[in-house]
């Protein structure tokens, strides 16, 4: 049993020995939104970004994806001299690795070059490298040799600039701001690039004058002219609408769907209700109308307001009452004052085949036409028919009649 023992032990030291003894490696790629080159709390890592451990030949020994935290590891890894590189394909495009090792905390800065390859560390049985990172940021502006320039960018944002300098002759030294900017901050010079950061929610135009000079006493001086941009900062667009519904029916009016907001909905309210029947606006984007019970084919009309964030529009909606059923009136008064002016049946839009016969007291046809449009004035070849009691056939088309009275009274 002694023995046994002491075999075990051995092996397992033997062979285990990776396990108990092995290195390990860990990190990051995060985005330098501030551009200052190191990470702040609060910036974006990156995941699904392809790391490789290599020897010092560049041969390939591991490689794994940074995960959606942004972060990676390599264990149990045999001690040895190694480095670390980054798959810079696999970022987006237009970006660049931050200065490596800038600053003096080791936790906080990028620690690989430009192609994305780290130093060469040493590790130890049973050490961990932390931190070995890497910061990436989307590639600066280079501007056109000119003496003003106009730019673009969303608010809350920042913008690394650098300006052209193939105007000096010499190297470039340094760079001054001879008049800053009213509505943001410039930070991170370093030679003829720098960053512009607007005040907080600042939306509109801002200006600022920037000299660069070599070490030859040459100088160019630039006038830059930013454009800050709201990315919602646009009011809403409210579009008329117009919409059918039923007599007596309740309906929900969807004025939104033809609208633009640019931004979430914060009220919609109705500033003009309606001359018929009731309307109220939900907390859902939708008016809920109810129309009249005993009043169709006739037009009503609503005003309605929409506000964001950034301000306010408003829309009319135009609403047709449909008939549900045929209502024909039972009296007109031809006397030319434009009320009540001529024969209606009401909800006779539904019925576009239909014909319409109408007969005096004695039974003598007075009046015939085919796909009546209630236009009929109470003439007969070309005369004004007498006040009286007449009778109509209304036949709708679709195999059935209606039949009955109405008075003509001037």
């Amino acid at each position: 049993m002694r023995i046994f023992y002491t075999l075990s032990v051995s092996l397992l030291l033997l062979f285990g020995s990776n396990l108990l003894f092995g290195a390990g490696i860990s990190g990051q790629v995060w985005q330098d939104d501030n551009g200052d080159n190191q990470f702040t709390f609060g910036e974006p890592r990156l995941s699904n970004i392809r790391v490789y451990q290599i020897n010092i030949n560049g041969d390939t020994l591991l490689s794994t994806l940074t995960g959606m935290d942004g972060k990676y590891s390599f264990t149990n890894i045999l001690p040895g001299d190694y480095k670390v590189a980054f798959e810079l394909d696999s970022l987006p495009s237009d970006y660049s690795v931050v200065l490596q090792n800038f600053g003096s905390d080791d936790s906080i800065d990028s620690d690989v070059d430009s192609l994305g390859v780290s130093d060469t560390i040493s590790l130890i049985a049973g050490s961990t490298i932390n931190f070995l990172d890497m910061g990436v940021a989307p590639a600066p502006i280079t501007v056109l040799n000119t003496d003003t320039i106009y730019l673009d960018m969303d608010k809350n944002g920042s913008l690394l600039i650098c300006l052209d300098t193939t105007e000096l002759i010499g190297n470039v030294q340094s760079a001054q701001v001879l008049s800053p900017p009213t509505n943001g901050v410039l930070t991170n010079f370093s030679g003829n690039c720098f960053t512009y950061i607007p005040n907080t929610n600042y939306v509109g135009i801002d200006q600022f004058l920037v000299i660069v000079c070599d070490d030859l006493s040459n100088c160019d001086t630039t006038l830059v002219n930013m454009n800050v941009i709201g990315l919602f900062a646009i009011l809403p667009v409210a579009v008329n609408d117009i919409d059918t519904v039923v007599q007596g029916k309740p309906t929900q009016l969807q004025v939104l769907s033809n609208d633009t907001l640019f931004a979430p909905l914060t009220s919609l309210r109705i500033i003009d209700y309606p001359s018929l029947g009731s309307a109220e606006a939900d907390s859902f984007g939708f008016i809920q109308y109810i129309p009249e019970p005993d009043i169709c084919d006739e037009m009503v009309s609503l005003t309605y307001e929409i506000c964001t964030q950034f301000g306010c529009d408003t829309g009319v909606v135009t609403v047709f009452i449909e008939c549900d059923r045929i209502q024909v009136v039972d009296a007109f008064s031809p006397n030319g004052d434009g009320i009540n002016e001529n024969f209606v049946i009401k909800g006779i839009a539904n019925y576009p085949d239909n014909r319409l016969i109408i007969f005096n007291r004695w039974g003598n046809k007075v009046f015939e036409q085919e796909k009546y449009d209630n236009s009929w004035s109470g003439d007969w070849n070309d005369s004004a028919l007498s006040n009286g009691t007449y009778f109509y056939i209304f036949d709708k088309g679709d195999g059935s009649r209606l039949t009955g009275y109405f008075l003509i009274f001037k």
